[in-house]
């Protein structure tokens, strides 16, 4: 019979098993098992992941992102930084942003796009639902050919007016 081992927040006894513990790897290298159980373990995740949806859908979009090959990353404190230099608007309409705001490539992934901080901006959902796979650019033209309010910031990309 295989060694038993306490869960640290049921306090159940289990089998020091896979079945019940999940691996882990110590700092030190050296292989072991988690000291909480999983079903202990998927509580957490689940609860963690109602209280905080925004950091569920940002690890989301990594994984996306990862998956698509796109090259670089971006933490919080990059978007915190976009937000701040955006004023809490969106970088294409100026409206002021909800906490329901999205991340928008410049250059989208599927354009051969990065994930990296110098392709973000934030966006209104409605922009970026309406950009889908535009370039930034190509949206802008869009938003002005279509009589649509666009900012000073974002009519920059169109370079000097004729």
């Amino acid at each position: 019979m295989p060694p038993s081992k306490t869960c640290g927040v049921c306090a159940q006894t289990k089998p020091d098993t896979t079945e019940y513990f999940s691996p882990y790897t110590m700092p030190s290298g050296k292989p072991s098992r988690r000291g909480t159980c999983k079903p202990c373990m998927s509580e957490r995740a689940k609860r963690h992941h109602r209280e905080r949806p925004d950091l569920r859908k940002a690890s989301l979009d990594r994984r996306r992102d990862r998956r698509r090959g796109a090259k670089g990353s971006h933490t919080n404190a990059d978007i915190a930084q976009l937000k701040r230099k955006l004023k809490g608007k969106c970088f294409y309409c100026g409206v002021v942003l909800q906490a329901n705001c999205t991340v928008d490539h410049m250059t989208p992934l599927s354009r051969g796009g990065t994930n990296w901080p110098s392709n973000l901006t934030l966006a209104c959902k409605t922009c970026n639902f309406d950009k889908h796979a535009k370039t930034a650019k190509q949206f802008v033209e869009w938003r002005v050919n279509h009589a649509l309010r666009s900012t000073l910031g974002a009519r920059a990309l169109l370079g000097p007016r004729k």
